[in-house]
């Protein structure tokens, strides 16, 4: 086989200036070789050489010859002596006493991070002579701890900073037993960010790396499409074995690292002293509208509907009503949406699972960008955003910042309430519970936001709806009944709430059968259908689905694997893009995994999957993430079949707290455990676990109550209507009563208030005349204090549906007990 090299070693290769523009713009990863800093000079004023060399001074010191293999000479010595020597050694040979020019022009430019292979600091005193600090860890360093810092190099194969007797035979990778320990670079926690920043960078550069690093080497092979902006900086002369390695995960730069060094700060001087009015970013993604309609077809919609797939095209075409086949129900509000981001006003956009936020907010990003408005999107979690935000902050040109599942980002969100700009409109999106659940830290970060909620369908949606299905033929066994049945349904049966209907269409046998057929494949094999469930189960708590994270939770490489991805049923049920699932659909991933997984599966790999992360610390926030969302009960409670449901939750609330030892002194445990109990009704179980939550938080320095007292009251209230005597029910809604006036005003107080309507139905008419005094004084403070909310100008309760339905009801329970009162007189 003969290999050009022609257009490898042109003078002025014309891959080069595109890659320095991305690395002068921040976005780009740094991986360093031995070659990086071969000709470094060390303590005893010799270069520090390659691999090689090294070994053959091991050698020499061993009395033996080493034949230039590093991991045999290392072997052989230790075998034979004690490793002071050898780390004497070590220090000498890579305590670098003088970088050259070109390792602080590498050093000194804005890279996203850097990891290296090299056991030596000269990529950190080059930065130090630029007057830049960089952080040295190695695999035993928790990523948590630097994960908002661009500034640190992580040394996979461990550093001479860390270096000592007991890290030579582990965390510093020189002898095979310390390559055979089980902190391997892709086992350890350091994988996951690693991978992630494989996913966001703009581009991945590799300069002195020979590419023979088997972990590393994996994951490039795994993922082709990062060929496209991979490049490896190698010497002049590149043998014809190394193009041929190379060449199949990258572009390669013959250019040496002296003149990689030399031309990235040629760049980087050129940027400073440019004048450009381009903001450019390295992590937030603006949105371009297509210019080209596209026609929505029978299939879109089906798949839309059934898995929640559009491509960008697709949506922006149904905004813009492109002839085709009717896409999206066009929600009302959605112009109500416009005209506040219009005005300046910061919105979150609320919907319960499965009610169409997220569909909300790609359709509001297309009509934004049609108007003229610069839409920027955080679609990861990415440290890196903070410095983008601050770029188009700085830049003074308007704009509007969208960041869906907000909640998973909140540390980004508070940097913008930090910064408070006044030429970025905030558009946030999340589900109405994480909302709810989040209102005291918006609240704290000095946010002020216009709440559109989205849940309930208004008649024009319903019959939008209606004719969206009836085209495709989407209603199944509802086909045959009348637009009017079917309005009826939807209004009533389904609570005009979008999730439901679906939902009925989901759980239909038919329905069931045919994604059970797209499924088989994929079930058969452990590990694809360990990945699936991964694919799945992020899609139903609404996280981030990068092969990263789905790797991390399927606790398996299959998502990286091109046999697994050419799967005839997994390219049917979900599009891959890059290194993204796009396919998201919490309705559709929910019900995959309650009627396609048995329940002993699920909870046996929740169970997996919670006790992989442990204890969380040293973990990225996306892990930690799932890691809560599997402790909710509601999430639990959601993903299990109905059949056995019950028996299913107690065994995982059992198991859980063995598998995750933190748990049992953790009151929010024994919180989500007693919810699991009211649920079915077993309040004496439920009060035990609420008795535990309450023991632990006394013990814990500053914990809040808040949330287990609204639970509190809330088993207080289902004790009352299950009360055999009118006294004991009074007892128990008077112990509710008095606990809700403590907490704060918000939803969660008011959802128990609601309850409030079930004890006037079964326990009021069976109380004497105090009691039913009590009752009413109860039903009077709490529709003031809802006015009370009401009536604050508070911007975030202004719309709030739900606390206007429990005022509502307590007006009508006043209403009824002063019409019963003037009806007795």
């Amino acid at each position: 086989m003969t290999l050009n090299r022609e257009p490898l070693l042109a003078a002025h290769n014309p891959e080069l200036e595109p890659l320095l523009r991305r690395i002068v713009n921040g976005g780009a990863m740094l991986f360093l070789g031995s070659g990086y800093s071969s000709d470094a000079l060390g303590l005893a004023d010799e270069t520090l050489g390659t691999a090689g060399a090294l070994a053959d001074k091991i050698g020499e010191l061993g009395g033996f010859e080493a034949g230039g293999e590093l991991r045999y000479a290392a072997d052989r010595y230790l075998d034979r002596g004690g490793p002071g020597p050898l780390i004497d050694l070590l220090h000498t040979r890579f305590t670098i006493k003088k970088p050259l020019d070109h390792h602080r022009q590498i050093a000194a430019a804005p890279w996203r991070r850097a990891y290296t292979t090299n056991y030596d600091l000269c990529f950190e005193t080059a930065a130090t002579e630029q007057g830049l600090l960089i952080r040295s860890v190695d695999l035993e360093a928790p990523p948590a701890d630097f994960q908002a810092k661009k500034n640190v190099c992580v040394h996979i194969n461990g550093s001479l900073k860390n270096l000592t007797s007991e890290s030579l035979n582990n965390a510093f990778k020189l002898s095979t037993s310390s390559y055979l320990d089980a902190n391997s670079f892709l086992d350890s926690l350091w994988a996951f960010p690693f991978n992630r920043d494989l996913e966001l960078s703009s581009a991945i550069v590799f300069v002195g790396y020979s590419m023979y690093d088997i972990e590393v080497q994996k994951i490039l092979h795994a993922n082709s499409h990062y060929a496209a902006k991979t490049y490896f900086v190698t010497r002049e002369q590149v043998s014809e074995k190394d193009i041929f390695t190379l060449s199949k995960f990258g572009k390669i730069l013959p250019i040496t690292a002296a003149g990689f060094g030399h031309a990235l700060a040629s760049a980087m001087a050129d940027s400073d002293s440019a004048d450009d009015d381009q903001t450019i970013l390295a992590s937030l993604a603006k949105y371009e509208v297509t210019e080209l309609g596209k026609e929505a077809r029978d299939g879109d919609v089906f798949s839309f509907l059934l898995r929640g797939e559009a491509t960008d095209d697709l949506i922006d075409s149904a905004v813009t009503h492109v002839k085709g086949a009717p896409l999206l129900v066009t929600r009302t509000r959605l112009q109500e949406a416009v005209a506040l981001v219009k005005s300046g006003s910061n919105i979150v956009v609320t919907a319960d699972f499965g009610n169409g936020k997220s569909v909300f907010l790609r359709a509001l990003r297309t009509l934004l960008a049609i108007d003229g408005l610069s839409v920027y999107s955080a679609d990861d979690i990415d440290p890196h955003q903070h410095d983008d935000l601050e770029r188009l902050v700085q830049s003074a040109k308007p704009g509007v910042l969208l960041v869906d599942a907000y909640e998973q980002n909140f540390d980004f969100v508070r940097h913008y309430a930090e910064l408070s700009p006044k030429n970025i409109t905030l558009v946030l999106g999340a589900r109405t519970s994480n909302h709810d659940r989040m209102r005291p830290a918006v609240k704290a970060a000095g946010l002020r936001l216009h709440e559109v909620e989205i849940d309930e369908l208004d008649s024009s949606e319903i019959e939008e709806f209606i004719k969206i299905g009836d085209s495709i033929g989407f209603w199944g066994e509802k086909t045959g009944h009348s637009d009017r049945t079917k309005f009826e349904i939807i209004w009533h049966d389904n609570h005009r709430q979008l999730s439901l209907a679906l939902l009925s269409v989901l759980s239909s046998p038919q329905m069931i059968e045919r994604v059970k057929g797209l499924l088989a494949n994929l079930l058969v094999k452990p590990r694809y259908r360990d990945t699936v469930f991964a694919i799945a189960l992020l899609s139903a708590i609404d996280s981030q689905l990068t092969s990263s994270l789905i790797r991390e939770i399927a606790l398996n490489d299959e998502i990286y694997e091109s046999d697994f991805r050419n799967e005839a049923g997994f390219k049917d049920l979900f599009r891959l893009e890059g290194s993204k699932v796009k396919t998201k659909s919490s309705l559709f991933a929910t019900s995959m995994i309650s009627h396609q997984f048995p329940a002993t599966y699920i909870v046996d790999q929740m169970l997996k999957i919670a006790a992989s992360i442990g204890d969380g610390r040293g973990e990225l926030p996306e892990k930690r993430n799932v890691q809560r969302a599997l402790l909710r009960f509601s999430v639990v409670e959601r993903l299990l079949p109905e059949a056995k449901r019950k028996q299913n939750l107690v065994r995982y609330y059992e198991t859980v707290k063995r598998d995750v030892t933190w748990l049992k002194g953790d009151p929010h445990f024994w919180l989500q455990y007693g919810m699991a109990q009211i649920t079915y009704k077993d309040y004496d179980l439920a009060q035990k676990y609420f008795d535990n939550a309450y023991s632990l938080a006394q013990k814990k320095r500053n914990y809040h109550t808040v949330q287990l007292d609204t639970q509190q009251a809330r088993l207080y209230l289902f004790r009352a209507t299950a009360a055999a005597t009118a006294s004991d029910a009074l007892k128990a809604f008077s112990d509710a009563h008095q606990l809700l006036r403590k907490v704060p005003n918000d939803i969660h107080k008011f959802r128990q208030v609601e309850l409030y309507g079930r004890v006037f139905e079964v326990n009021y008419p069976e109380f004497n005349g105090s009691g039913k005094a009590t009752f009413e004084q109860a039903c009077r403070a709490q529709l003031s204090e809802i006015d009370k909310l009401l009536n604050s100008g508070d911007v975030e309760f202004s719309g709030h549906r739900g606390t206007k339905r429990v005022r509502e009801l307590l007006e009508r329970i006043l209403d009824t007990v002063k019409q019963s009162r003037s009806a007795s007189v």
